[in-house]
């Protein structure tokens, strides 16, 4: 009887550290730290912020992005004209279209990276999601511009930890080197220096050579 009482209790306790136990397999939670770009394109009505490229201090899983509704929100800060013609600050969410593993370009590709990309829509108005410039007088680059990324899902890392929370320096210098434009990229900046000793900047698009005539 004895025997048998040593034998439940240390089954009982075998139970018990089993139970306890359970919490170290869990997959650790971690904050992922970064920097982003903004992903630049012309539109008729002025270039605009098409996608923020982020650069994380982890690799991210390339199938636990772009899995979840609403996985990011997307607060886009920077100066707007008012109707008076007076320039504010403002604040406005941006419509999320898609998530995804890319390269430092911002190009989607399907392997695990430290890069993700967001894509937004943006629409046609100097006020509206996206405008990269603020007119006043002439055009300039906004500033400040700020995109505040949250994440509202989660997402993995390669070695299995969960990303529940992102912290993204979220103020991006446009007219410096915050900035991706993969159309201004094909031109070629020069300078011109003129008769009455102005030095005009310009661009210049070369085609790829072919041989071919055209017809």
């Amino acid at each position: 009887m004895k025997k048998k009482k040593i034998f439940y209790g240390f089954l009982s306790m075998m139970m018990l550290l089993s139970v306890t136990s359970l919490p170290a397999f869990a997959k650790e939670s971690t904050t992922a730290n970064g920097i982003q770009k903004a992903y630049i394109v012309p539109e008729d009505w002025g270039p605009v912020v098409k996608k923020s490229v982020i650069n994380l201090n982890e690799k991210v899983a390339s199938n636990s992005i772009g899995d979840e509704n609403d996985e990011f929100t997307v607060i886009e800060t920077k100066p707007t004209l008012t109707p008076s013609w007076t320039v504010v600050t403002s604040s406005s969410q941006r419509t999320v279209l898609d998530a995804y593993t890319s390269d430092e370009m911002g190009n989607k590709i399907f392997e695990d990276s430290n890069y993700i990309t967001i894509e937004m829509y943006v629409s046609p108005t100097t006020d509206g999601e996206g405008a990269a410039f603020i007119y006043s007088g002439y055009n300039n680059w906004c500033d400040p511009y700020q995109l505040d990324i949250q994440l509202n899902g989660e997402l993995q890392t390669i070695d299995g930890q969960i990303i529940n929370e992102l912290t993204i320096d979220k103020n991006i210098d446009l007219e410096g080197d915050g900035k991706i434009c993969p159309e201004v990229d094909e031109f070629e900046n020069s300078t011109f220096n003129a008769s009455d000793s102005r030095v005009l900047p310009y661009a210049v698009y070369k085609p790829a050579e072919d041989n071919k005539k055209m017809l």
